[in-house]
């Protein structure tokens, strides 16, 4: 008799967004001296749920070919092995339980008609088409890329480039790219809520840099948690501010940029 127990487990493993830079990726080759072609994405690390542009780029070198459909896909490879316990190892010699599945959690077919076509001087002898992928915001559809000894999750980008030939005949040209998809703060809220938010806006704002002076405002520690900390020897002693003080009020307002430096100068 053979007893099957499946648990579904959910879990979610936030990462900084400071450790991440972007590292775009690129695929450029030629393809039986038929087409010159690249394929580029601006980075490889993916925030979960949000969504991203796929850059192609060809040239083609042999007369008569047109360029056809362009498909693209996001699989998710699950690969999991967990050890036996040690009476079942020695009653049936098996050290390791494996399993390997592989999903598509995004496809998308565009046919030659739907083409966003970029400027270029030379449509004639070259085509440049990018297209958005929308990754799901549903943790049952997706999980983000984990790389642990029982547990292997990741994520691959496909894309399969159709052309036809002058003689009617159809060709492919397929690739792959590696991803990652983590989550973010940014994109999921402390009740889970996934926000859709595009890769590019993302990379913006955390490139940012600090606000100008006039545009800072009230100290969020001082106006959240209006306390003084003194450190000594035992330990800190925390004492509660009088928020209705003027000094509490000066310590939570900015002074203008023309004050703040008359007083540097005074000093």
């Amino acid at each position: 008799m053979t007893i099957t127990l499946i648990k579904f487990m959910e879990s979610l493993r936030e990462t900084g967004d400071d450790i991440w830079l972007p590292t775009p990726a690129l695929i450029e080759n030629q393809w039986h001296e038929k087409v010159q072609y690249t394929v580029s994405i601006p980075d490889v690390n993916i925030p979960f749920g949000s969504t991203f542009p796929v850059e192609f780029w060809m040239a083609p070198m042999a007369k008569g070919l047109k360029l056809g459909a362009i498909t693209i896909e996001v699989r998710e490879k699950h690969n999991l092995k967990i050890a036996a316990s040690a009476a079942y190892s020695a009653h049936c010699g098996v050290n390791f339980f494996t399993s390997a599945e592989e999903y598509t959690i995004f496809s998308e077919r565009y046919d030659a008609g739907n083409y966003v076509m970029l400027g270029s001087e030379l449509l004639n002898v070259e085509w440049r088409v990018e297209k958005t992928v929308c990754l799901p915001r549903g943790f049952e559809a997706c999980t983000q890329s984990v790389d642990s000894k029982n547990i292997n999750i990741c994520h691959m980008l496909a894309f399969t480039i159709e052309l036809h030939n002058e003689n009617g005949s159809l060709s492919k040209i397929q690739g792959t790219f590696p991803i990652n998809i983590f989550m973010s703060p940014r994109t999921i809220s402390k009740n889970a809520v996934v926000h859709i938010l595009d890769l590019q806006q993302f990379q913006a704002d955390r490139n940012a840099g600090p606000p100008l002076y006039g545009n800072h405002i009230a100290d969020l520690l001082l106006s959240e948690n209006p306390h003084t900390y003194e450190y000594h020897a035992g330990g800190p002693t925390i004492t509660p501010l009088d928020t209705s003080s003027v000094e509490y009020r000066e310590l939570c307002s900015v002074p203008s940029y023309e004050t703040a430096m008359n007083t540097t100068r005074a000093i």
